[in-house]
């Protein structure tokens, strides 16, 4: 799969998010143009991610949600629909096979527009919505977003999917994985309680990214949460950025995993195999550091390093 942020700038203003005070301040934005010669550059894969920012800010989101549309298999728009409802209207016109995966935090003096959209699209969609939540550590703000989001699920049948992640990495580049335990199991406890038909998700593949593998067990057995796959095999979905570079997750630091311009590589999947190298050549180098979590060089999170994590899978070693 590739993602590919389209506009750096975001209309919504997360406590938690990480790009709020740098990659959203950049007023960056790829032209339909150049937009189009990136789907071709990623068309040996299947899937595309159209991101931001916010990428209903963008001029041309009807245009680009439309060809992606035409293009890919499967096409997911990551959104807090906080935008006119004409362009919700003419997106799901347009681009009748998009799924949409919609970021449910959302300030009290825009859930009227939120409403009004998920309305919307919760009757004229094909496909069944998800809807997303990522918990900050700050029991107000998380029981306020968890008590959103169950009510949302219950009051539109549409909505199948729960996605969660957890405040991903702050301006140090740090975050405590185990003390995000309390919030998710009060929140899957309520969702199996209050919409049980709901699919609880983990955001990421890897659940090494987002919880401690003492949690995952119990999240798998007890509230059935997907994505919670306690393999150690990492594979990264392509960030394709809004000033042309790629990230390999555009979860780790700038100068992590990443190359300057899509156009270094004929294919999104020459991209994937050099960033691929790239990931097991320093893996290999600093196993032994990520593991006693001592002095990163990269300080990607105190828990367990994509580094340790792939070095494990490839010695079949235990952690």
């Amino acid at each position: 799969m590739t993602n590919v942020s389209i506009i750096s700038n975001c209309n919504n203003n997360c406590k938690y998010c990480f790009q709020k005070n740098t990659y959203h301040k950049k007023n960056l934005i790829l032209s339909y143009e150049e937009i189009s010669d990136i789907f071709k550059w990623t068309s040996d894969c299947p899937t595309i991610g159209i991101t931001g920012g916010e990428p209903t800010l963008h001029p041309d989101i009807i245009k680009i949600a439309s060809l992606a549309n035409s293009s890919f298999k499967t096409k997911i728009l990551f959104t807090n629909i906080l935008c006119e409802s004409e362009i919700i209207k003419d997106t799901t016109k347009y681009a009748p096979e998009l799924f949409w995966l919609i970021n449910s935090t959302v300030p009290e003096e825009k859930q009227e527009l939120f409403e009004k959209n998920i309305e919307y699209l919760n009757s004229n969609t094909i496909y069944p919505l998800s809807l997303g939540i990522t918990f900050t550590n700050n029991p107000e703000y998380d029981d306020i977003n968890i008590k959103y989001l169950i009510n949302l699920g219950k009051k539109y049948p549409k909505i199948e999917v729960f996605r969660l992640s957890i405040a991903a990495l702050d301006e140090n580049m740090n975050v405590s994985l185990s003390s995000f335990a309390e919030p998710i199991l009060k929140f899957c406890k309520l969702a199996k309680e209050h919409t049980p038909n709901v699919i609880i998700r983990m955001d990421c593949f890897i659940n090494n990214c987002n919880i401690p593998l003492t949690q995952a067990a119990s999240l798998i057995d007890e509230f059935e949460v997907k994505n919670m796959y306690t393999t150690l095999n990492c594979r990264p979905v392509l960030d394709v950025m809004a000033d042309k570079s790629v990230k390999y997750c555009f979860m780790t630091p700038d100068n992590f995993l990443s190359t300057n311009s899509y156009k270094n590589f004929k294919t999104s999947k020459d991209c994937y195999e050099f960033l691929q190298k790239e990931l097991d050549d320093y893996m290999k180098k600093n196993w032994l550091q990520c593991k006693n979590k001592k002095n990163c060089v990269n300080s990607v999170c105190d828990g367990p390093c994509v580094a340790l994590i792939k070095f494990l899978e490839l010695n079949k070693k235990d952690s």
